[in-house]
């Protein structure tokens, strides 16, 4: 082996660039013949001579001498030895491009099991199904069809699949790809030849597509797996960022879901059918109000969706505002929605109380039609014992103000006014369920950092809307039951289960971007994500396995590959590249997904 210097000239601007490349010889029938074994970089602060030096280490590690007769010095030996197994994983990759089939006749060896290495192990079995799912969906395919080179379309696979796998931001899917995943060599790909700038560009570059590849997409699923589309649930979620966000206009303060207001946010609205996978989905500023996105996402759900017939529009009662509901209604869809009015006695007084079917919570409604609408007003024993719990908290918050201020007149209490702002803020951090409901006001004394006083008021109105024991939810179809009304709503919770995917599993949150395009094809990355994780468990559902997602990836996570090397009495060097035998547990999801669960067949790598 030797290592040499390769020039390339850039034709726009005239600069040169040098790389180097490891080259082996070989003999062939026509005579000898060089390869490329791998790119090494710019090596050009290496002199020549050790250079050299560096090469004939390097194959003599790949033969499987650790210890060299004449020892290099350290900075060679780790070069070697970080190139060398760079070299080890270049070849196990090109080797199982070949499609799995079985062992050939046995071959048998004598080895010395003293000397047996286990090494290079990567993760096989999640990499697998989530390969399926991707192919399954068509994606590769439609990409291809929006002009994505197959690099591209490399690089988006391995984003999406990362993402299910291990959520975090492309630096993170990057190093995990090339340090623990064994989906390059599923793939047969060399993931030395692909650069974390590459995986910037192509995330940036899904979502510049995004419209076209959620339109393609819907219609594929549909083709696919022929939903009816009767009933749409929409809603949205807001993720933090860690860092200032100065380059992203998107990005703005608000009332954060995750309790960290503190952080710059945006939110994401989603459209799920009946059978949850997303149909579309929309960036917003956080500041964005709920009810105005609404009439956003329509719009664009009739110019980009192909939609049979006008379905369902399910939403909470964020977004049904009365003018959300009238848009709706005049954009020909019907509607199933919570409603903002508190001031509905005169519903919940008639009407008679029916008991919901399939519903673990005990809960009653009491249908009423009312002009074209028709209002089932809801109870349940567990809102009822939520709300019991907020009485509680308001009574603690309540005693607890008292305590501040009593203190303001007790000998030894608290008296300085930042103090006193501090045990307050502490107090509501503690009861935030009721604490928005609060003005409270430190007085200060004239000439004194000491606090006066602390007089606060409750808005009534609100917290009593908190605490009612009853909601109504409101629709324009007046021709459905009691549990056909409820059966419609509770998919809502579908929207939450999305979210709570999104942001725990897929890696939603926290965004580490600050460019605003970098954040975009982030948070696009997770939805797609989600397309591939809600086919897989939809498949595992029927087969009646309930699994969550973050379950199936840790069973599936020991499931992987390995070298296994070692001597042999003729002084050789045995190098396998093996897959772990799946276990039950592993064996009966890749039968509920219908797939094998032999992946990779085993090869022998080297052998000198």
């Amino acid at each position: 082996m030797f290592i040499r210097a390769y020039t390339t000239t850039n034709k726009k601007t005239g600069k040169k660039y040098t790389t180097h490349k490891l080259v082996e010889s070989y003999r062939t029938i026509n005579g000898p013949r060089q390869r490329i074994v791998m790119d090494m970089g710019n090596l050009s602060h290496i002199p020549a001579m050790q250079l050299k030096e560096l090469a004939n280490r390097i194959e003599q590690l790949l033969d499987g001498y650790e210890e060299s007769v004449f020892k290099p010095d350290k900075e060679t030996e780790e070069l070697a030895r970080a190139y060398a197994k760079k070299a080890k994983l270049n070849i196990i990759a090109s080797s199982s491009k070949q499609p799995e089939t079985e062992l050939s006749k046995p071959e048998y060896e004598q080895v010395d099991v003293s000397s047996v290495e286990v090494s290079e192990p990567r993760s096989i079995g999640g990499e697998y199904i989530c390969n399926e799912s991707f192919k399954e969906l068509g994606i590769g395919g439609i990409l291809r069809s929006l002009g994505f080179t197959e690099s591209e379309i490399e690089i988006s696979r391995a984003l999406i699949i990362g993402r299910m796998l291990n959520p975090g931001s492309e630096l993170c899917t990057y190093e995990w790809l090339k340090e623990r995943s064994g989906l390059f060599e599923l793939l047969g790909i060399n993931y030395h030849r692909k650069s974390l700038r590459q995986f910037y560009r192509v995330s940036e570059k899904l979502f510049k597509y995004s419209e076209e590849i959620e339109k393609k997409l819907f219609e594929y699923e549909q083709q696919l797996f022929n939903f009816g589309n009767k009933i749409l649930l929409y809603d949205l979620t807001n993720t933090h960022f860690e860092g200032i966000q100065k380059n992203n206009k998107k990005a703005k303060c608000g009332k954060s879901k995750q309790k960290r207001s503190d952080c710059p946010l945006v939110t994401l609205g989603v459209v799920l059918n009946e059978e949850g996978f997303p149909i579309c989905s929309k960036i917003y500023e956080d500041n964005q109000s709920e009810v105005k996105t609404l009439v956003d996402i329509v719009t664009d759900l009739s110019s980009k969706v192909n939609l049979q017939i006008k379905p369902t529009v399910v939403i909470d009662a964020g977004i049904a505002s009365e003018e959300n509901l009238k848009f709706i209604k005049d954009s020909g869809y019907n509607y199933i929605a919570v409603s903002r009015k508190k001031d509905t006695d005169l519903v919940y007084s008639d009407g008679e109380d029916t008991s919901i079917k399939n519903d673990p919570y005990g809960v009653r409604g009491k249908l009423n039609i009312v002009g074209e609408e028709s209002f089932l007003c809801v109870s349940s024993e567990m809102r009822e014992f939520k709300e019991g719990g907020i009485k509680d908290i308001r009574q603690r918050f309540e005693e607890g103000l008292e305590n501040i201020r009593s203190s303001l007149f007790n000998k030894n209490g608290v008296k300085n006014y930042e103090k006193v702002y501090e045990r307050i803020g502490r107090l509501k951090s503690k009861c935030r369920k009721v604490s928005r409901y609060y003005d409270i006001e430190v007085v200060k004394k004239e000439d004194s950092d000491n606090a006066a006083d602390v007089r606060w008021k409750v808005d009534e109105e609100k917290l009593a809307g908190t605490l009612d024991g009853n909601y109504v939810i409101r629709t324009n179809l007046t021709d459905l039951s009691e549990q056909e009304i409820w059966d419609i709503y509770v998919m809502l919770n579908d929207v939450e289960s999305t979210f709570r995917a999104l942001k725990s599993e897929l890696g939603l949150r926290p965004v580490y971007h600050s460019k605003e395009s970098a954040v975009d094809g982030h948070l696009f990355i997770s939805v797609l994500a989600y397309h591939l994780v809600h086919n897989l468990r939809r498949k595992l559902k029927s087969a009646g396995i309930h699994y969550s997602w973050r379950t199936i990836r840790e069973k599936l996570s020991n499931h992987i590959r390995m070298t296994v090397s070692m001597n042999t009495k003729e002084n050789g060097r045995i190098m396998l590249r093996v897959t772990s035998k799946a276990e039950e547990h592993q064996k009966s999801i890749y039968s509920a997904l219908g797939y094998s669960y032999k992946i990779l067949r085993n090869k022998k790598v080297c052998s000198k």
